[in-house]
């Protein structure tokens, strides 16, 4: 029995006790004999081939709610939908689908096309050039040099990250596997990276600590912003006799402490608006960093060309706002000295 806790969240044993291969082949039977419209939520809801892979893409999630929301009553049992996410290389004897007789050969007559604006000729151009380096990718060329590689393509390093709906009842393996059996080939590989059924994630005592952390700092400033505004809002008493300490976490008294500016005699003011640019600057370049790091980019070569690029450089450089905060500092440290030695003559 694994005990769930700040190492590994989720229920394990959940997962293994919703496996029943009995069970897993029974719905599976079902839905691919008398109930179609079952599979294809199924299908609808997970598995797919990722987009532009030809700038990188290799992740497709499916819908992660649609799938764990399928539930339907079927004669014997209840299907229920488990979202999991499996890695599947591109290097492997794929299924074989069924030959499609030649189409006969048709001479078509010829056609005077009307004169093309630039914007759509340089569309087709790129287009055409796009399926090239997909179609020698295929055949087992190096698209950057030129030269040929029989032992492997372009396409073949590539691993595509999927995220696949299959009843709770089966591991991925077996679903895939039987839904794809029947065309009499070799399974197709992958390894199997997650999954995820409703409920499977218990509290711990981490989470327990946070609720009552957040808990109490809610209920002091409800209890601080109550007196507030009872003092100064209902009474309209003296402000000066309000107890200091009560209104701490007092929403009304600090919102308006944030957004109201008082000028003080020798303050550096454009020291506020450094500051808060600096501030925005920090917080764009941590946000685009996040992002770029989450691996679930659908185009990460558009996005790499973008960064290498002149017009990233206002958030690729962001780093150099931490350099602000030290010369703030610094430059406030020197005035203050400043102003202390002089006031001291």
């Amino acid at each position: 029995m694994v005990v769930p806790d700040h190492k590994n969240v989720f229920d394990l044993n959940l997962y293994e006790s919703v496996l029943d291969p009995e069970l897993c082949e029974e719905q599976l039977n079902h839905m691919l004999e008398n109930d179609q419209e079952l599979l294809f939520e199924f299908f609808d809801a997970g598995i797919r081939t990722p987009r532009s892979i030809l700038t990188g893409g290799n992740l497709d999630l499916g819908n992660y709610h649609q799938c764990l929301g399928i539930r339907k009553q079927i004669p014997s049992s209840v299907v229920e939908g488990k979202y999991c996410m499996i890695n599947v290389p591109l290097d492997q004897d794929w299924p074989s689908l069924p030959t499609t007789p030649s189409l006969p050969d048709i001479t078509w007559p010829d056609i005077t096309w009307p004169p093309q604006n630039q914007r759509y000729l340089k569309w087709r151009e790129n287009v055409a050039k796009k399926s090239s380096e997909l179609r020698v990718a295929m055949a087992g060329y190096d698209s950057f040099s030129g030269a040929t590689n029989e032992s492997s393509s372009a396409l073949a390093a590539l691993t595509f990250r999927l995220g696949v709906c299959i009843p709770k009842a089966c591991t991925p393996r077996s679903a895939i596997n039987s839904i794809f059996g029947g065309l009499n080939t070799s399974p197709i590989e992958f390894e199997e990276s997650y999954c995820r059924l409703p409920k499977d994630k218990h509290w711990v005592a981490g989470d327990y600590v946070a609720l009552v952390i957040f808990g109490i700092f809610i209920l002091l400033v409800a209890i601080s912003t109550a007196y507030d505004l009872r003092h100064n809002i209902f009474l309209q008493k003296d402000p000066k006799k309000i107890n200091k300490l009560w209104v701490a976490f007092s929403a009304y008294t600090n919102t308006r402490r944030l957004v109201t500016y008082t000028p003080v005699p020798g303050t550096l003011e454009c020291l506020d608006g450094i500051r808060s640019f600096a501030m925005m600057w920090v917080i764009i370049g941590h946000t685009f960093v996040t992002q770029t790091q989450s691996q679930i980019m659908g185009n990460p070569a558009d996005a790499l060309a973008w960064m290498t690029s002149l017009q990233s450089v206002w958030i690729t450089a962001a780093p150099i706002t931490v350099d602000t905060f030290f010369t703030l500092s610094g430059l406030l440290l020197v005035y203050t000295t400043a102003g202390k030695l002089t006031s001291c003559k």
